[in-house]
């Protein structure tokens, strides 16, 4: 995969409000992107349907693919923070229930999502890629996996 693997270190120094906000307001771009069917669109990790509201967004949390947590642990540098946690190729959609309880801050070793994994694999390495991220072992492996078993990386929700 291109990917440097080395172990992660324990998490100290992190925070949050350091990545910004800026995404919050980037989630009708998000959805322009997604399949949808008639006024509601698909959540890509569990196909879940939402309303498509007047404004354009839904009522499903905006996901950093790569959690800004992970990205902090795989080397992300300082002055790259604010423009990660805003890249529209490390943002989609997910139902609350998704993202705040099950994926949260969890890499690809640690956390799958039930549908469209291939998609999801694409994308963890695209972005990690891109930010000359590293993997941990366990990571590697499980987007080898996924990319092996799941060869789609386009959202499909049929």
């Amino acid at each position: 995969m291109g990917l440097p693997v080395c172990e992660e270190v324990e998490r100290t120094g992190y925070d949050r409000d350091a990545f910004g906000s800026a995404y919050s307001s980037l989630e009708d771009e998000i959805i322009e992107e997604l399949p949808k069917s008639g006024g509601q669109v698909y959540t890509p990790y569990s196909c879940k349907l939402f309303d498509i509201r007047a404004d354009g967004t839904a009522a499903t949390d905006i996901e950093h693919i790569v959690a800004l947590a992970e990205a902090y642990d795989s080397g992300l540098l300082e002055s790259q923070f604010r423009t990660f946690a805003g890249d529209l190729v490390n943002l989609t959609i997910a139902d609350p229930t998704v993202n705040r309880n099950e994926k949260s801050d969890r890499d690809a070793g640690e956390w799958r999502p039930s549908r469209n994994t291939g998609w999801f694999a694409a994308k963890v390495v695209a972005v990690k890629k891109k930010y000359g991220l590293s993997v941990n072992p366990a990571e590697r492996d499980a987007l080898a996996s996924m990319l092996a078993s799941d060869s789609s990386r386009t959202v499909t929700c049929n």
